[in-house]
């Protein structure tokens, strides 16, 4: 029951800090359905024109905090397009991605004279949030929580300040972003410190291999580009510091410098209820450590959604992780690849995963949406004596989502191994995946 306990805490370590990541880099896109409020946005209802006249003219009403000047950039894009050209949908659909907005109109209207501009209608999401977090998984407890603003001084700039403790490890994290729009770069700042004491290395078959301590320092900037609507990427740099306690020989403190780089495309279709499209992404890293050794890393993974009826959606991802010449604090866990029913205190210096399932929104109210969500997982993994297994099974769960909030503010899930015959469940409150 101890070493359970403290895999259930390890796991819930990363699955909170990948979380935030995800959270904050995204800023307010959730790993299985985008912002409940949005279900009670109409979708956009093009108004028949009579003309070709331009489109100059954008009218933002609802704006609070957001400066309109931020929303003018984000759609000076479409400006100049023939009134007869626009589709009104696809304003609203950038709008959504930009995750500020909790509800969204638009209209094309004319004025006095008869000239066309576009009118939009909005509600702005909480984006300064303090972010509670409590979670039990297979018997342990962990809390902790961040406060977040990600809409800072009104241009969407992001700001985060958070930590984490249990048992095994304390960690703290910082974090900066100024947006990323069509020709102008965005660049992010990152910070964290982890404290572990007692941490487990495992295998497959959720054996210990050895325990180790860790103080680890990671500081990382990078600059983030939007080449057109569909294409961005990012290259950046960052310092780690590792200082490691093991009887393993294999494990040596160092210091490290990397280099990364990413591209990424997405293409996607706001339906009033669910975003549907398709997302992709490659990213690389190379490594290198004062014990005169390179390392690099390279990941690859795919994501596909489609509403099939306005509450209820179908998707399917696929992911793969790969490492050469890491030690073993560098292993990559099977959350990395988006599988839920490994052993979480199993890494392994390659990984490549798929799950495929439906989400189905079965509460809405003026609180929030509760959905209910069920998906198969399959991957090959890479086990700590070298061989490749290949490990599958079911997992599904419930969560709540706030209104203007875009990340579940309660959840349960549960998975089962099948070949493995291992079963994990996670309760949390304040945020989750």
């Amino acid at each position: 029951m101890k070493n359970v306990r403290k895999m259930a805490v390890s796991y819930a370590v990363i699955l909170f800090e990948c979380t935030v990541l995800a959270i904050f880099w995204a800023v307010g896109a959730p790993a299985h359905a985008q912002d409940p409020e949005s279900v009670v946005s109409p979708p956009a209802q093009e108004v028949p024109v009579q003309s070709g006249a331009a489109i100059t003219v954008f009218k933002v009403d609802g704006l609070k905090k957001t400066r309109d000047s931020y929303v003018q950039h984000v759609l000076k894009k479409y400006s100049g397009v023939l009134e007869d050209e626009l589709d009104l949908h696809v304003i609203e659909t950038e709008l959504q991605n930009e995750g500020l907005f909790s509800f969204i109109n638009v209209a094309l209207e004319h004025d006095e004279s008869d000239a066309p501009f576009v009118h939009i209608t909005v509600k702005e999401k909480w984006t300064f949030i303090p972010v509670p977090f409590f979670m039990v998984s297979n018997g342990s407890v962990m809390g902790g929580g961040v406060v977040m603003d990600t809409n800072a001084f009104g241009i969407k700039d992001s700001v985060m300040v958070g930590g984490i403790f249990s048992k095994e490890s304390l960690m703290g994290m910082a974090a900066f972003s100024t947006p990323t729009l069509e020709h102008k770069p965005g660049i992010s700042f990152f910070g964290s410190f982890t404290h572990g004491t007692g941490k487990t290395i495992r295998n497959l078959d959720d054996d210990d291999v050895f325990l180790y301590d860790i103080n680890n320092v990671n500081v990382s900037v990078s600059m983030n580009c939007k080449f057109n609507r569909v294409f961005s990427g990012s290259i950046g740099a960052g310092y780690v510091c590792k200082d490691i306690g093991s009887e393993a020989p294999s494990l040596d403190s160092y210091h490290a410098g990397n280099i990364q780089a990413g591209l990424s495309f997405k293409v996607s279709d706001w339906n009033g209820y669910f975003m549907s499209g398709i997302s992709c992404a490659v990213n690389g890293k190379a490594t290198y450590k004062s014990t005169n050794e390179f390392s690099e890393t390279i990941s690859f993974s795919i994501d596909w959604q489609k509403p099939i009826v306005p509450r209820f959606r179908v998707f399917a991802h696929g992911a793969t992780w790969y490492g050469h010449n890491l030690d073993q604090t560098e292993y990559q866990g099977a959350y990395g690849v988006g599988i839920g029913i490994l052993p979480s205190k199993f890494y392994s210096p390659w990984l490549a995963g798929m799950t495929a399932g439906g989400e189905w929104v079965i509460v809405k109210m003026k609180l929030g949406i509760i959905s209910m969500y069920a998906q198969y997982e399959a991957v090959f993994a890479r086990d700590y004596e070298k061989s490749v297994e290949f490990c599958h099974g079911p997992l599904g769960g419930v969560k709540l989502y706030l209104s203007s909030i875009a990340f579940p503010a309660l959840g349960f899930a549960i998975g089962y191994n099948i070949p493995k015959e291992q079963l994990q469940f996670t309760f949390s409150f304040g945020m989750s995946l």
